[in-house]
């Protein structure tokens, strides 16, 4: 046997191991690269849905407050107009209690849906942000692919020449 096809033997086992170690170093980036997006991703559905939930309860303490002031508004109105006689319960005195739960009804909604619109804008920046990362991974997954072929192509294309080199030489004649 030649020196010839030994060393081209040799260079293809080469070849072959620097392939597999490049097509390994490719698959463990791409993992790492998916598990690193998907952990983002989970942390950030969590930590959305956490500020959600702060936001719909601090919009209904605001509410309860809104309107255990209105009470107390109400209450004073009351006794200040039983303090001038007037009588309550009618005419302008019901009027002035009518419109100050009115109002203060109006703020508590418009509290709980302020509460409500933060919550919504959260769990539409953490949808996005999901859809962000998942589109990260399915393009680190996609890079992977082409470099495994790439790899294999390449790894491919040096073993042949490598061959047919070593088989050029071993077939010509000697002196």
């Amino acid at each position: 046997m030649s020196y010839a096809l030994v060393a081209a033997g040799v260079m293809i086992a080469g070849t072959a191991v620097s392939a597999k170690m490049s097509s390994d170093a490719s698959n463990a980036a791409a993992g790492r690269a998916i598990q690193q997006n998907t952990y983002e991703s989970v942390l950030q559905q969590h930590t959305s849905e956490m500020e959600q939930k702060a936001m719909i309860q601090a919009s209904k303490e605001q509410a309860l407050k809104i309107l255990s002031s209105a009470q107390f508004v109400r209450s004073a109105q009351v006794a200040q107009n039983a303090g001038n006689g007037v009588l309550i319960g009618e005419g302008s005195s019901q009027t002035m209690q009518d419109r100050t739960t009115e109002l203060a009804m109006s703020d508590a909604l418009a509290t709980l849906y302020s509460g409500a619109r933060g919550s919504f804008k959260s769990q539409v920046q953490s949808d996005f942000n999901t859809q962000r990362l998942n589109s990260a991974s399915a393009s680190a997954a996609a890079q992977n692919a082409s470099n495994q072929t790439a790899i294999a192509v390449n790894a491919t294309t040096s073993i042949l020449s490598t061959a047919v080199g070593a088989y050029g030489k071993s077939t010509a004649p000697t002196k």
